[in-house]
């Protein structure tokens, strides 16, 4: 078999397993909702009422708009992009104001390297505290937290200790430098008109606009994976510069592997996408370019790796988790893969570095064996569900944290969200639609284009997070790949549609049309029968509790105790908006009376009245919310002081156990403070504040105005696709030329549009 054999059978290989692949992310993306009950009363078809019905509606809508982007004249190409790019910023500048003013601060990874970043600024000395806990184990966040820690330096030395809004405004560039780097790897590949699509699909998509606040690895990697990808396809597209082009690429994906691991997964796409283009055709010349990427990571690594020594407080400790770690942890079948503790514990169990691998590796042969192949598989379909099927990743747990929580997060990320929730949903499930269209006609395409290699990259990326552990953020920095087979996704389907020689005798007939006027009025009517059917829910039923959270500090790292006589804890807030409950994240059950003393006092002192106390276990961990249910405490026109004052009345054998924040450089809830036995603590107390009524999660107004919605673009779908098409409108003798061709010339036929009516 010779060598253009070979390149061609690994190709669709490779696309076939991707097809595979993606078509079960999107049959999950499809027929799941993580919010049901926020929505329809009826679970079992929340999901397939609420998303298939959009994945039609949101489809036709993007196959209408792409067909008119595609009559965008030359001249006014700058113009759109310019327009799209002012929405973007526009709409990043709210919700970053909005962030900023509610005090929104990052938790869990985010928040500790961070506090570690100005420890190392306070009181470390620049070091890294490699002897605790956190940066004991995770030796692979050295690097991003050595780069977390210059950017405080420089903050702090212009006179500023805003770190966080910094950081998210930093974060804000990184997103759209990454959505910059794919507009021109785009424009590279299908010219001009392309990258207009894929900034508009940008636009629309969550990815820009709810992942401000997450200022971590994920979303800082995000412009090295894309950036190395247009510069690695450069050098193989282009004679010119091809040298110096693939050494950019080699030293952004070296530069973004310290930031994140994941990086060399498109790095490790460009060496493989080398061999096998068909530009390149000098052996020596593939050679070359391959030993160039790989002499700048291993340059890059060795200068990162003695650099990363300069600021560690103890340079011989090494007990950080092996990659081991991570693979048997994403193994484990009872908790789907997602990290636990009993998981930590046992690799934390092991002395040194070389049992801990020999331990993980012993544990993922168990675990392998008991599984079986059928139970693995369940596992892996199991693991791309919660990796890529879900359309918010799960952002909403993330924003719950916050001081002054505003009314319009109660309709994203809140207790009134279940309509944006939905719309992440649709637009998750169409972009892998249009990704698996894309793969097909990649397919069905002979050679090997550089355009394969996203699709490589993309491919490598699901098998990674197949075997590692599982986390719902760990493909955010790869979403710019998926947005860009999405758009390439509809241009091929537009093509294929135009193209067809045979569609405008079929459409001219006058039962064929009225067969996809009654396909867009099929699916409202349904939605309607099931909506009709359900409405009496949403007049007589109530559905619980409505929780609107105001304020919230949820960590359960650390803990406190009270159990002496005398000890007491004293957690101030403070808050402008009607609150009727507070919780405090307990370990206890239940609260002996007699033995302690709980009480809210407002600013005066005076204590509120408590009606009564209920516990709200957190999942399954044995730790408790413990509830304090109140009388409508009604909002001040000025921001008001209370306090959680907790005293133990005598000693006592159980102890009343509390949980706090497990920072003590960063200020997770600025506007209060915890005392404890009367001394300040830097830590705060684990609480919530929130508003709790009985009513509808989504109100009777907007469960019609949702209906009239769907019922008024059905319509327009309808009058669009079920219209007599003109001659030559469909065929190929009626082509739009695209404003500008790509760099190949056998490229330029692939590009050429047509245009719908």
């Amino acid at each position: 078999m010779n060598d253009k054999r070979k390149n061609i059978v690994f190709r669709q290989l490779v696309l076939i397993l991707l097809l595979v692949l993606v078509s079960i992310i999107f049959l999950e993306s499809c027929f799941y909702l993580e919010y049901k009950n926020s929505f329809l009363p009826n679970s079992k078809r929340d999901a397939a009422l609420c998303v298939v019905p959009g994945v039609i509606l949101l489809s036709g809508m993007l196959l209408i708009l792409f067909n008119r982007i595609d009559r965008i004249k030359c001249e006014n190409e700058k113009k759109v992009s310019g327009a799209i790019w002012c929405i973007i910023f526009l709409l990043q500048a709210v919700i970053l104001y909005l962030l900023i003013k509610g005090d929104f601060k990052g938790i869990t990874d985010t928040a500790r390297v961070i506090n570690e970043a100005i420890a190392m600024l306070d009181t470390q000395q620049g070091r890294i505290n490699n002897e605790a806990a956190y940066f004991a184990r995770y030796g692979n966040n050295y690097p991003f937290t050595i780069l977390i820690y210059y950017i405080c330096k420089i903050v702090r030395f212009f006179g500023f200790r805003c770190y966080t809004a910094v950081l998210m405004f930093l974060n804000i560039i990184l997103i759209d430098i990454a959505g910059m780097f794919a507009l021109k790897l785009m424009k590279l590949l299908r010219g001009n008109t392309a990258g207009i699509k894929f900034l508009f699909l940008f636009m629309i998509s969550p990815t820009p606009y709810i992942w401000i606040l997450y200022t971590y690895t994920n979303t800082f990697s995000m412009p090295f994976i894309t950036g190395l990808l247009y510069y690695g396809i450069r050098a193989m597209r282009m004679d010119k510069h091809r040298m110096g082009n693939i050494m950019l690429a080699a030293v952004i994906g070296a530069v973004g592997y310290q930031i994140r691991a994941t990086t060399i997964i498109p790095l490790i796409a460009v060496i493989l996408g080398i061999f096998l283009a068909a530009g390149i055709r000098r052996r020596m010349e593939k050679g070359l370019m391959v030993l160039l990427i790989i002499g700048i990571f291993v340059a890059v690594m060795l200068m990162s790796s003695c650099f990363c020594r300069q600021h560690l407080e103890n340079r011989e400790q090494d007990m950080t988790f092996p990659f081991t770690h991570w693979v048997m942890m994403g193994l484990n079948s009872e908790e789907k893969g997602v990290v636990n503790k009993r998981d930590v514990k046992f690799t934390i169990s092991k002395p040194t570095r070389q049992e801990k691998i020999s331990a993980n590796l012993a544990k993922i042969r168990k675990r392998l064996q008991k599984m079986g192949p059928a139970g693995y598989a369940e596992l892996i379909v199991e693991k791309m569900k919660m990796v890529w099927a879900f359309g918010d990743d799960g952002i909403r747990r993330f924003y719950a944290n916050g001081e002054n929580i505003s009314g319009i997060h109660s309709y994203t990320f809140g207790d009134k969200g279940g309509f944006f929730t939905i719309y992440c949903q649709i637009f998750r499930s169409v972009a892998f639609l249009f990704v698996l269209l894309s793969i097909f006609s990649q397919i069905r395409r002979k050679g090997a284009e550089e355009f394969f290699v996203i699709s490589l990259a993309l491919l490598g990326a699901i098998l990674f997070l197949i075997l590692w552990e599982t986390n719902r953020k760990y493909n955010l920095c790869f979403m710019t790949l998926v947005y860009i087979l999405m758009g390439d996704g509809i241009s091929r389907t537009l093509a294929c549609v135009q193209k067809a020689d045979t569609l405008y005798g079929i459409c001219s007939k006058r039962y064929c049309r009225w067969g996809i006027r009654l396909f867009f009025l099929l699916v409202p009517s349904v939605i309607s029968f099931f909506m009709a059917k359900d409405y009496p829910y949403y007049l007589q039923e109530k559905s619980g509790y409505h929780e609107t959270v105001i304020s919230n500090v949820s960590y359960k790292e650390e803990n406190r105790v009270l159990k002496k006589r005398g000890d007491m804890a004293e957690q101030t807030f403070i808050i402008n908006r009607s609150f009727n409950e507070i919780g405090i994240m307990s370990r206890n059950e239940k609260i002996d009376e007699d033995s302690y003393r709980i009480q809210i006092l407002d600013e005066n002192e005076n204590p509120v009245p408590i009606r009564n106390i209920s516990t709200e276990q957190i999942y399954r961990t044995g730790n408790y919310w413990l509830i304090f249910h109140l009388d409508n405490i009604n909002s001040a026109e000025n921001p008001a002081k209370y306090t959680i004052r907790m005293k133990c009345l005598k000693n006592n054998k159980t102890e009343m156990s509390f949980f706090v924040t497990p920072f003590d450089t960063y200020d997770l809830y600025t506007g209060g403070a915890l005392w404890i036995n009367s001394r300040l603590s830097k830590r705060d107390m684990a609480f919530r504040v929130f508003y709790r009524k009985e009513e509808r999660l989504i109100g009777t107004d907007g469960y019609v105005i949702f209906g009239l919605a769907i019922w008024s673009w059905s319509f327009v779908l309808c009058l669009f696709f079920g219209r007599k098409p003109k001659k030559n409108r469909y065929g190929v003798s009626h082509i739009v030329q695209p404003c500008r061709s790509t760099p190949r010339s056998h490229e330029s036929q692939e590009n050429q549009t047509l245009s719908l009516p």
